[in-house]
């Protein structure tokens, strides 16, 4: 492994960096400035982070560099005026049904949008929900409890449990659902009820 430090940089080498803590980081910005038409090249080697402007003719992008075949890999792309011109993009382009995004004519594109919020305070915790197709569904719940709680959640799959601080106790729940989903009931089920506090929260998102 050739792994070079320097007082302003480590370079791994595109070796694993295991464990780590990042608090109050950044991303490299990869400025492609005000595109004339043509083809332009979005090369993940300069940045994770990518800002564009569509201005004049039809643009075609392609990527370069991704992350080695078995790594996952990802950038943000900030496209401005995306919608005043045609955009081609890579066939190897797997869009969220199967559709590119409608870019914005002026102004910025932003990936996703919330589609539908509910909130509930009972035991078991639950709340109908609408969301579209190819859509997400996220959970959170919490409890202000002096001993150990779990929660059970229906219709989402649970990413975490955990205790976040003396007395209280949180979890996580989500799902990506292909068909659209109206009124769907979350439910999330704790251990006790506990008149000190408790609550769930739910959000969907559609495809971008």
């Amino acid at each position: 492994m050739t792994m070079r430090i320097s007082r302003t940089r480590i370079d791994l080498d595109d070796k694993t960096l295991q464990k780590p803590v990042l608090e109050d980081y950044g991303e490299t910005v990869n400025a492609l400035g005000d595109l004339a038409g043509g083809t332009d090249d979005i090369d993940l080697n300069s940045g994770n982070v990518v800002t564009a402007t569509v201005s004049t003719s039809e643009e075609t992008f392609t990527f370069s560099n991704p992350p080695a075949s078995g790594i996952a890999g990802s950038f943000t792309l900030v496209l401005t005026n995306g919608g005043s011109q045609t955009v081609n993009w890579p066939a190897s382009v797997d869009w969220a049904g199967g559709t590119a995004p409608t870019l914005a004519s002026s102004g910025y594109d932003a990936a996703s949008s919330t589609d539908d919020t509910a909130t509930n305070k009972d035991n078991p915790l639950n709340a109908s929900i609408n969301c579209p197709a190819n859509g997400v569904i996220i959970g959170c719940g919490g409890i202000n409890d002096d001993s150990d709680q779990a929660f059970a959640w229906t219709n989402l799959t649970e990413d975490f449990d955990e205790q976040v601080r003396s007395a209280w106790f949180h979890s996580g729940a989500s799902d990506l659902f292909e068909a659209e989903q109206t009124g769907l009931t979350i439910t999330a089920t704790i251990g006790s009820i506990n008149a000190n506090g408790r609550g769930m929260a739910l959000a969907s998102w559609g495809p971008a």
